[in-house]
């Protein structure tokens, strides 16, 4: 599939379940008008996401009437739609709108760091791997690391997820762990590494870590600091030491965090594709401790209090919807 269709499919899905959502008013009705009419490709791909939410096995929007009309004449001078075509011809098409995007979760980490990873874990799968100097690295799920110990190096690239790491001192080989452009070095230590979509979030549990990112600064346990991969910003912060890395023993804990970033964190324990409805859920920040033993029940403990709905479509799909007015 051309990468212009992909990311039309998506842009797709994305407004279909905006427009699915109960909080749909005239305001998000007329922005779907515009992207219907920016591209020729558009209504296309609306009529696609439409489709393939029926062979879901779904029943029709509640709020389908009062949709603008997708399939309306199109602009001057474009070509009209195709016919559509056979069925058995067409059911790739039929799916392509939910499975392009939801295949990247139910893949696990993509296939390139399947090239480039020393050792990666799958969804809800977790691992502990003893290096040979005597550290031991913890991989959460969908996790992926690149190993040098190599002469006097003891070099780990986090590749994607998150990592738990208990350094053996050796004042002659400096432990490296890096994560995109943060960057932190220890002689000898316990600490974890996070990389989100939006950021990496290093905690220290003991020892002292030097941590670098633009600009340097040094934990202390307890301490942690967050890097955002937009704009480099350095946000540090304070956790209790017995809560860091709590993933290892089947839950998380977060403190004043949007409830997407938590989202984000369950999926790599959640077999299905978990999509957030608009963006208003999706901001609203939470404190709280989470079972990823049992991701379903925790989505619906992270969104319940604020009026949010898990909606399990299928095994493979699950729709997280309302919330606070916008």
């Amino acid at each position: 599939m051309a990468p212009r269709t992909e990311a039309r499919l998506e842009e797709a899905v994305d407004w279909f379940l905006r427009l699915n959502d109960p909080s749909a008013d005239d305001a998000l009705q007329e922005a779907f008008r515009e992207w219907l009419e920016q591209d020729p490709e558009n209504p296309r791909a609306w009529e696609n996401a439409r489709r393939a939410w029926r062979t879901l096995g779904q029943a029709a929007p509640v709020l389908e009437a009062a949709w603008p009309v997708a399939a309306a004449a199109p602009a001057a001078g474009s070509a009209p739609p195709p016919p559509v075509p056979r069925r058995r011809r067409a059911m790739p098409a039929l799916l392509a709108a939910f499975a392009v995007a939801a295949l990247v979760f139910l893949t696990g980490p993509h296939v390139m760091l399947w090239l480039r990873a020393d050792y990666l874990t799958r969804t809800a799968e977790t691992r502990t791997i003893e290096l040979e100097d005597g550290s031991v690295v913890s991989l959460a799920a969908q996790t992926a690391v690149d190993i040098d110990m190599s002469g006097q190096k003891r070099r780990v690239r986090l590749l994607a997820g998150e990592a738990f790491f208990e350094v053996a001192p050796d004042p002659s080989r400096p432990f490296v762990v890096t994560a995109g452009d943060v960057r932190a070095k220890v002689l000898g230590t316990a600490f974890n590494v996070r990389m989100s979509s939006e950021a990496t979030r290093i905690d220290l549990v003991h020892g002292s870590l030097r941590v670098a990112a633009g600009r340097k600064t040094t934990l202390s346990p307890g301490d942690s600091v967050t890097v955002s991969h937009d704009t480099g910003r350095m946000r540090r912060g304070h956790l209790p030491p017995d809560e860091i890395a709590s993933w290892r023993d089947g839950r998380i804990f977060v403190e004043d965090a949007p409830i997407a970033a938590v989202v984000e964190q369950i999926q790599r324990y959640h077999r299905g594709w978990i999509r957030l409805s608009g963006d208003t859920l999706g901001r609203q920040r939470v404190t709280g401790l989470y079972d990823l033993r049992d991701p379903d029940s925790a989505l619906r403990a992270l969104v319940q209090p604020y009026g949010g709905q898990v909606r399990q479509v299928s095994p493979w799909l699950v729709i997280l919807s309302g919330g606070p007015a916008s």
